[in-house]
């Protein structure tokens, strides 16, 4: 019924790994499809250099690449160094907060993220100053 991959982080499981089968399940008993695919973290980070978005949500449990690693990595990338990061995760104990914060996410959002959270985020990535010797709090946000 759905399948997990265990091995994209130093964690005993990731999620609970039933959140595309329900979306397929729902959709389908409405006579749609749904289809998923799974962007790895040099995916995200070509992505990231190509497109060069102001805002990007990024999970933490990329295959091939964790999340916190592209995130160093777009840190170090002058091209993508001023991309607001917001963790999208479903690790929301302290550590994850700390760790995320760490390698320069500027917000940490805790799933189900409800549009509220998202919202949230878009309305405050305006006002973080990314010029050099500034300082920016990263926010944590359920929800």
């Amino acid at each position: 019924m759905f399948s997990q991959v265990r091995d994209t982080l130093d964690k005993a499981q990731g999620g609970l790994g039933i959140g595309l089968s329900l979306v397929k399940k729902r959709v389908e008993m409405h006579g749609g499809s749904v289809t998923a695919e799974s962007h790895t973290g040099p995916d995200a980070l070509a992505a990231a250099r190509a497109f060069a978005p102001n805002v990007a949500f990024l999970d933490i449990g990329l295959p091939g690449m964790d999340g916190y690693e592209v995130a160093r990595r777009l840190r170090a990338d002058p091209v993508t160094a001023d991309i607001v990061l917001a963790a999208l995760t479903g690790w929301g104990r302290e550590d994850d907060k700390r760790r995320s914060r760490d390698v320069g996410f500027d917000f940490h959002l805790t799933k189900p993220v409800d549009q509220d959270a998202i919202n949230q985020v878009l309305a405050q990535f305006s006002a973080l100053d990314r010029r050099p010797g500034s300082q920016v709090a990263p926010a944590s946000i359920d929800g």
